[in-house]
């Protein structure tokens, strides 16, 4: 039998071990459309500098949403788009305390506070006033709902300009 894997030395299991949990609360952040605040989890080389940069929402992720699910406000990002011809909004975010902690710089407090709430998080498929919904252990939510129909054509009226 082979086996895809790599030995990291006794010695150097804290510092792997911090790496990864710099890059997951990176990633935590980027999936709730946060910008700069993940900067401070990236090397140069996993592409800190387009992080720290501004960017408008049109060119990247905005973390500018939020929605209550429960007693929980969770926050992050949406982006609409159509399906089959259905305007569609899709919400990555994750809870309110838990990106706090991750953009402030506190992993360890976030992994502390992610493992005691683990088990609190709804559990259901679908998200009222949503659709369907995906709640993990982590905190994260991914939520979908359709949008009512917008004019194929906008006028300049329409828009009050």
């Amino acid at each position: 039998m082979e086996y895809d894997a790599f030995a990291v030395p006794t010695k150097h299991l804290a510092w792997f071990g911090q790496i990864l949990a710099r890059t997951a609360a990176g990633a935590q952040l980027a999936f709730a459309g946060a910008g700069r605040e993940v900067a401070q989890y990236l090397t140069a080389k996993q592409g800190r500098r387009h992080y720290e940069q501004r960017t408008f929402a049109g060119s990247s992720s905005v973390h500018d949403a939020s929605h209550r699910f429960g007693s929980t406000t969770f926050v992050g990002t949406d982006h609409v788009f159509r399906l089959g011809g259905v305007r569609v909004e899709a919400f990555s975010e994750m809870a309110e305390e838990l990106y706090d902690l991750l953009a402030d710089g506190e992993v360890e407090q976030y992994r502390r506070r992610t493992y005691a709430l683990r088990n609190d998080w709804p559990s259901e498929t679908t998200a009222p006033c949503w659709g369907p919904a995906s709640f993990r252990e982590d905190g994260t939510v991914m939520a979908l709902r359709v949008l009512p129909e917008f004019p194929t054509r906008v006028t300049a009226d329409a828009l009050k300009l």
